[in-house]
């Protein structure tokens, strides 16, 4: 028999005649997978064959607002997206949400998944796990989480209440990049005042397509392994290692030095670097132009950052970053503005984004290299 969730709409007393099996049931217009998710995020699993998300919660950052993430109770985590059929531009969202998603966890503490789930210690998290199992390591289950947040190849799951032409694209498109992705759905009875939801996974896993000898890949750059790459196929010549040139180091502290060595890969985006800045092709040619890219360090300067800090100064106008990606400066925007920021110091068409460890520097660097990503999707 098949795993299944049951939820009673009303009280019946009494036994009840049923004839089995039950045929699909017309899902409801108030049926909500999203809360069947939050409530059990053990219908995944279930799903797949694989083992119990026992705690969901929403991945902050994402435009959707319908991204998750999952954890067993071995701190294993996987990344959930249920796209909204209902919103304009919802499969279009959701690819660009699950491509930054990843950046988001991969590197990171421990306390920044944990502070997703309402608590830097992860206490939350912990007592959500413990209710749904029973007995349960702490110290094992944060090393599980430790583990997988630094491995950072987290299972990808799209979860829909039907498949159609655009899902299908949706999934077309996530198999050509460097990404596991299943997808799973569901079938819908109704019985007496009961709904029966039986999970099922619709096809099988989507993993990244082997290349076929004698290709070599490019190496790729440290610190945005994370990234999705789409598969090339045919001949390549391997290429060279690219070497990144390092931030000047003068009038710099220690841990400001640390964090620009993770900052470099902000080279990737395509921009041309002069100094601590970044500029567009067009503006490099001018005799006087604003970086696209500023990497403050002077505590003297606006926007006068701390000495053992750096703020990156993203600007984001037509001019600039979203002119250089062919994207609306509100895209751009809404892509960056729950990293970590100084809103107090920002105006218009200025993102003030801190780097104030390298833990920061990463996730700014991999958010920015997603947002490139997306820009060339073209599904936006």
């Amino acid at each position: 028999m098949k795993p299944c969730f049951i939820r009673a709409r009303k009280s019946v007393a009494g036994w009840q005649e049923v004839k089995l099996p039950l045929s699909e049931s017309e899902l409801p217009a108030d049926f909500s997978l999203v809360e069947l998710l939050k409530q059990a995020p053990e219908f995944i699993g279930m799903a797949l064959g694989v083992a119990l998300p026992r705690a969901i919660a929403v991945i902050p950052g994402a435009a959707s607002g319908r991204v998750f993430v999952a954890v067993d109770e071995q701190g294993k985590i996987t990344i959930i997206g249920c796209p909204d059929r209902q919103a304009e531009g919802g499969i279009s969202a959701m690819v660009g949400d699950l491509l930054a998603a990843t950046g988001r966890l991969w590197q990171q503490p421990f306390a920044t998944l944990a502070k997703m789930f309402g608590d830097q210690e992860g206490q939350n998290l912990l007592a959500q796990v413990k209710n749904r199992v029973g007995s349960l390591s702490p110290e094992q289950f944060k090393e599980g989480i430790q583990k997988s947040l630094q491995e950072g190849k987290f299972p990808l799951v799209i979860a829909v209440e039907r498949v159609d032409e655009a899902i299908n694209q949706m999934m077309d498109y996530l198999k050509q990049m460097n990404l596991r992705v299943r997808l799973i759905s569901f079938s819908y009875r109704q019985l007496n005042g009961l709904e029966i939801v039986i999970p099922k996974e619709v096809g099988k896993e989507v993993e990244p397509e082997p290349e076929p000898a004698p290709i070599v890949r490019p190496q790729r750059t440290p610190y945005l392994e994370y990234t999705p790459t789409v598969t090339t196929l045919g001949k390549e010549e391997p290429a060279a290692r690219k070497v990144y040139e390092q931030f000047p180091t003068e009038g710099t502290t220690p841990k400001q030095q640390e964090i620009l060595k993770r900052l470099v890969y902000i080279d990737d985006l395509g921009l041309i670097r002069r100094g601590f800045e970044y500029f567009t092709p067009r503006a490099i040619k001018r005799a006087e132009a604003e970086g696209t890219i500023v990497i403050a360090v002077d505590p003297a300067r606006w926007p006068f950052p701390k000495p053992e800090e750096v703020i990156v100064v993203v600007r984001t106008g037509l001019e600039h970053l979203a002119g250089f990606l062919k994207m609306k400066q509100q895209e751009v925007e809404d892509f960056l503005k729950l990293l970590p920021r100084d809103e107090r110091k920002e105006h218009r068409g200025v993102v003030l984004l801190w780097a104030r460890n390298v833990y920061e520097a990463n996730q700014l660097v991999n958010e920015l290299k997603a947002l490139k990503e997306v820009s060339q999707t073209g599904v936006r």
